[in-house]
């Protein structure tokens, strides 16, 4: 078994060479470099950080919001594994729609389809210790005699869509380090940041990137093929960053490279009382490792023109009845509550934003202790993605009261506005955009770099358009497909 190198104990000035670099140890990184693990290819995995979190390390990510408000430097960790070391464990493919171009969602639609992807989703799951099982919500009616869902949503404006979760969940630094060591033509060297990628004079190849460690060495590595798959983040700043022959950076002709960020907001919206017990199953919980969340059909989301929106529903402490409710349903609320029919559910949204090309990632001019500039994150929720979600909130809440099945409290009224309560996911996407058109998108449907022959990039950066599921299954995916391309162009 051979042990991970350290990139402090590579002679300074030396040229480290390999057929493929795979820069970032994160979920992504550590996919590709699996996937091609065993194989007669030499590859070389950078990683910035160690196995376990080190402060010095970690404010290499430290950087500015200059947008609606954002943490850049708490939602992502910068060590073997990545982000998967505080990963939930939420998994959900794209919707096929998630892929397809919605007139009323602006710079939506993938120039690939989800029929692409799936073959890559079936590879993904058993990363994640998930058994090869539809996500479909009919599939888990049938097969658990525990699975229920309400009358509501078996109609035509609600339904349901399922999430599963990742066993632990997996920390891709805990679990597949010893199959990288394990694999003899995988070098994984720790404590190595790359702070250049460095072109040929047209900028049409790279020839090496430049690494740097915390306590002082510098090292080059050079490839034949290169993965960049440090974060929905790190790749732009990245990009940006490596100037040595264009101004603009890397792969940025067309002045792409950090724009489209996007994240789910996410935040309390709502209670809702039932005006029958729901089953514990569907409402206030998981089971095991299944759960259910509230969305609609997929006309509804094209008749009222609303981007991709779901809606988690969680059990509360009794609440007492108050705030703003309509002056017809306060004596129902207060009979349904005091004769023990129900008890209230938290409503919590999840939204995709609208790809905005000014939500977006620039350099300042302040540097990190290795001389990267740091970044500035000016993140911007559209108007109109804030009355879509507001929308939608009624939306369900009618469904809900005129069925006569329940009441909901929307609160707050402002969800989605600059200075409301709302959180994101983290999940970091949009920055180097998927589009079968360069002067569109950074990368082609191969996720490889526009006008770029050697340059791959993994992650959630190349989603054009993001639904509402969890990006991590989807990243997998794509790292398996770049992994299988990288493969088949050096074959």
């Amino acid at each position: 078994m051979t042990q991970l190198k350290n990139g402090n104990s590579v002679s300074r000035g030396e040229t480290v060479t390999a057929d493929v670099c795979v820069i970032g140890g994160g979920a992504a990184g550590i996919t590709v470099a699996r996937a091609l693990a065993n194989s007669n290819l030499h590859v070389v995995l950078l990683e910035s950080g160690t196995t376990t979190f080190e402060a010095p390390t970690q404010d290499l990510y430290s950087g500015t919001s200059s947008g609606d408000s954002y943490d850049v430097n708490a939602s992502r960790l910068r060590f073997l594994g990545g982000s998967t070391n505080h990963w939930a464990g939420w998994c959900r493919p794209l919707d096929p729609t998630d892929f397809e171009a919605r007139p009323w969602v602006r710079n939506s639609g993938w120039p690939i389809t989800r029929r692409d992807l799936d073959p890559y989703y079936a590879r993904a799951l058993p990363l994640v210790d998930i058994a090869v099982e539809p996500f479909d919500r009919d599939y888990w009616l049938k097969t658990r005699s525990d699975a229920r869902v309400i009358p509501l949503l078996e109609n035509d404006v609600m339904t349901t869509a399922v999430f599963r979760f990742s066993q632990g969940p997996v920390h891709f630094g805990d679990r597949f380090r010893k199959d990288l060591e394990r694999a003899p033509n995988v070098d994984v060297y720790l404590e190595s940041n790359v702070v250049n990628i460095a072109t040929t004079k047209d900028a049409a190849s790279v020839t090496h990137v430049d690494v740097a460690t915390l306590k002082g060495n510098r090292f080059k590595v050079s490839a034949r093929e290169y993965v960049l798959a440090l974060g929905g983040i790190e790749n732009a700043r990245m990009l940006l960053a490596s100037q040595d022959v264009r101004a603009t950076g890397v792969a940025n002709d067309h002045d792409l490279v950090g724009r489209y960020f996007m994240d789910h907001p996410e935040g309390h919206v709502g209670v809702l009382l039932l005006s029958g017990q729901a089953p514990d199953n569907f409402l206030g919980g998981r089971i095991d490792l299944l759960r259910t969340v509230v969305t609609f059909n997929t006309k509804v989301f094209e008749r009222e023109q609303m981007n991709a929106i779901a809606f988690v529903v969680g059990t509360t402490e009794p609440l007492a009845v108050k705030g703003k409710i309509d002056s017809r349903d306060v004596a129902a609320v207060l009979q349904a509550i005091e004769g023990g029919a129900s008890i209230p559910y938290e409503l919590y949204l999840r939204g995709e934003p609208e790809p905005n090309p000014d939500s977006r990632i620039t350099l300042t001019n302040k540097l990190d202790a290795l001389g990267v500039p740091r970044l500035d994150l000016r993140w911007q929720l559209g108007p109109d993605d804030r009355a879509r979600y507001r929308h939608a909130i009624e939306l369900l809440a009618k469904q809900f009261g005129s069925k006569g099945v329940g009441w909901v409290r929307i609160e707050p009224a402002d969800f989605g506005q600059p200075k409301s309560d709302v959180f994101y996911g983290a999940h970091h996407m949009g920055t180097t955009r998927m589009h079968a058109d360069p002067r569109k998108g950074v990368v082609d449907a191969q996720c490889r770099a526009h006008g770029m022959s050697n340059l791959s990039i993994a992650g959630s950066s190349v989603f054009p358009a993001v639904g509402f599921s969890n990006p991590t299954l989807t990243i997998l995916a794509l790292a398996l497909r770049i992994a299988d391309n990288v493969r088949a162009t050096l074959a």
